[in-house]
């Protein structure tokens, strides 16, 4: 049975720039991604696996927000949360008790005599509103809205603030209220370019997204100029256009309908095609010298051709002009390796 409400909730809140991950697990809430604090996760493999019925619960990952996590059904505990952060305008009913939402990250001494967690940043995730536990517990929204509405910020007083953490390898650092500061944008700008190639048709479509990223998520928007949006999208549209983008399994593999029909016309062709879209994702973004060997790639699983077949099908890639031959063979030291035009 597909969880719905989430699916609906994931899409629209993805739209707004938040990132979410797939849950799984006995209780729901553990990672089904390994390793996610150094991935950016698309959001569409979330909604598939939702969709597909796969998952019912689902992550919100933290970056630019500050989620208080109460571990007791208690509005007492709400209030006091409120009368010292200030009012927050989107609140979910958990398991046990409640997540109160806040715009910004923000690192502070927990200064509650009551159980509770304060989650902010990017390696932080809280599990998502209408998401569905395997023991039936639903995380139900019961006040006010994060689709239609900024979120508060979180009025953290200064004397209860940490100091904030050196930036983790790979991460965009942001300010307390959850802004791209200068100096970090222009890095930040490109990650977003690379997530949303796939929702543009041109170039011109990237940079008029990428500006809106911008003048939303930047400190001091207005000192990008029009001349890095424009660079940025042209930079990434070129990997678009020719197959050299990369974002793991969510990745396409693009292959002109001309190679595709020469390939076919030819006898055991299809073999030739199936060994070129295999080469193509694993190393064609990469540009790469790489090797076309039968003996490794059959132990590898990664092909099912005899080793006749194989010969044949790497032969017409490389008559057609798909691939060149990069090195010859050297005994006891190194095969042939090809590349990609």
């Amino acid at each position: 049975m597909t969880n719905q409400k989430a699916i609906d909730f994931v899409y629209l809140i993805t739209q707004n720039n938040v990132e979410v991950m797939p849950l799984s697990g006995k209780d729901g809430k553990k990672p089904r991604v390994s390793r996610f604090k150094d991935r950016t996760i698309h959001h569409r493999e979330t909604i598939r696996l939702l969709e597909a019925g796969e998952i019912s619960t689902y992550g919100i990952r933290l970056r630019g927000l500050t989620v208080i996590d109460i571990d007791e059904r208690n509005r007492e505990y709400v209030a006091e949360v409120e009368s010292l952060l200030g009012k927050s305008s989107f609140i979910v009913e958990t398991g046990r008790g409640y997540h109160l939402y806040y715009r910004g990250e923000n690192r502070f001494k927990n200064p509650f005599t009551f159980d509770v967690d304060i989650k902010s940043g990017w390696n932080s995730y809280v599990v998502g509103p209408y998401s569905l536990r395997p023991d039936g517990v639903v995380y139900e929204p019961i006040e006010g809205d994060f689709i239609y509405r900024p979120l508060t910020d979180c009025n953290v007083p200064v004397s209860m603030l940490l100091k904030p953490r050196s930036t983790e390898r790979g991460l965009t650092p942001v300010t307390p209220n959850g802004k791209v500061p200068v100096g970090h944008r222009h890095n930040y700008l490109r990650k977003q370019a690379w997530k949303l190639a796939d929702e543009c048709i041109d170039a011109e479509e990237l940079a008029a997204k990428l500006s809106w990223h911008a003048n939303k998520t930047c400190v001091d928007p207005t000192s990008i100029t029009l001349e890095e949006i424009d660079g940025i999208a042209s930079w990434m549209w070129g990997k678009q256009y020719y197959g050299k983008r990369y974002s793991e399994e969510f990745s396409e593999v693009k292959i002109s309908r001309l190679v595709i029909e020469r390939l076919i016309a030819l006898p055991g062709g299809s073999d030739a095609l199936a060994l070129y879209v295999l080469l193509a994702s694993k190393h064609r973004h990469l540009g790469n010298n790489f090797a076309i060997d039968f003996d490794g790639m059959k132990n590898g699983q990664l092909t099912d051709l005899g080793r006749d077949r194989f010969k044949r099908a790497r032969r017409f890639l490389l008559e057609l002009g798909l691939i060149q031959r990069a090195e010859n063979y050297k005994v006891g030291s190194r095969p042939f390796t090809y590349r990609f035009p």
